[in-house]
């Protein structure tokens, strides 16, 4: 699947399926995964400036481990 730049609702999608896959899998890698994935999908909230979603869902990220 490709995503363009600028495409941040695939951007976001995107991130909810590397956690998704990384718990699927038993991945030994999940926290730095879904970690990553969490902020990369709230810098997307940011892009859209819905700063309350950004800050959830970085929050989430960091509960990860």
């Amino acid at each position: 699947m490709l995503y363009q730049m600028g495409n941040l609702e695939g951007c976001k999608q995107l991130c909810e399926d590397v956690c998704t896959q990384a718990d699927k899998f038993n991945s030994a890698n999940y926290n730095a995964l879904a970690g990553k994935a969490k902020s990369v999908k709230s810098g997307a909230y940011k892009q859209e400036k819905d700063f309350s979603k950004a800050e959830e869902t970085l929050e989430t990220g960091t509960e990860v481990g």
